[in-house]
């Protein structure tokens, strides 16, 4: 209990750093021809809404393409040693698949399967879906702390909260992992190795 007070203090000074970074302008704007942050978040919400999933993929297949490449340049010098060379193709065609591999591709077919939904359901319906899996994903965090309250149970209960709208929310930008990372700091002294790595990958 003796820690509240501070934690006050650093929970109100985030609140007023955001307060006042909020009172200016987003950035870019009225500068043509890109106009900054609003107009790039307006690109892609008309790309994920107008267009079908087929140019989905044609976009995602050329950023794959470039970003292939690239690596190709970067790894391209160590391609000369063979022991180089065979660690390079290993990476880039796992064919001994672990654990890893197989979460991945579980997780592209996750991907193809949500692309198909975008593609059948209208928009109001996929909007319903979102908040249904929000609620129940924030539900059993909610009714533990109702049921058995705790500032331990809610400061966990704010992380987890705070994660189900990060990862279930209809339209989600990155840097919404942000307003995940505040309430993982509160949590920094019952794990702090758990939160540290969170933090450290939500930066990534």
């Amino acid at each position: 209990m003796e820690s509240w007070p501070w934690m006050a203090v650093v929970v109100l000074l985030g609140l007023t750093v955001r307060w006042t970074v909020s009172l200016s302008s987003y950035s870019g704007a009225g500068k043509p021809p890109m106009f900054g942050d609003y107009e790039a978040q307006r690109h892609w919400q008309e790309i994920t809404l107008n267009l079908p999933v087929k140019q989905w993929l044609a976009l995602f297949i050329r950023i794959a393409c470039t970003v292939l490449a690239s690596f190709l340049l970067c790894w391209l010098p160590f391609l000369t040693e063979r022991e180089h060379a065979l660690q390079v193709v290993r990476r880039l065609f796992p064919v001994d698949r672990g654990l890893f591999e197989d979460k991945v591709a579980n997780i592209w077919c996750s991907v193809n399967v949500f692309l198909k939904i975008k593609d059948t359901l209208p928009r109001h319906i996929q909007i319903a879906i979102s908040f249904c899996f929000t609620l129940l994903s924030l539900l059993p965090a909610c009714i533990k702390l109702t049921v058995r309250p705790s500032c331990k149970g809610f400061r966990f209960t704010l992380v987890s909260c705070a994660l189900s709208f990060f990862l279930f929310s209809f339209q989600v930008h990155e840097k919404s992992i942000l307003l995940v990372s505040l309430p993982v700091c509160l949590v920094l002294t019952e794990i702090p190795f758990m939160s540290t790595w969170f933090l450290l990958v939500s930066t990534f």
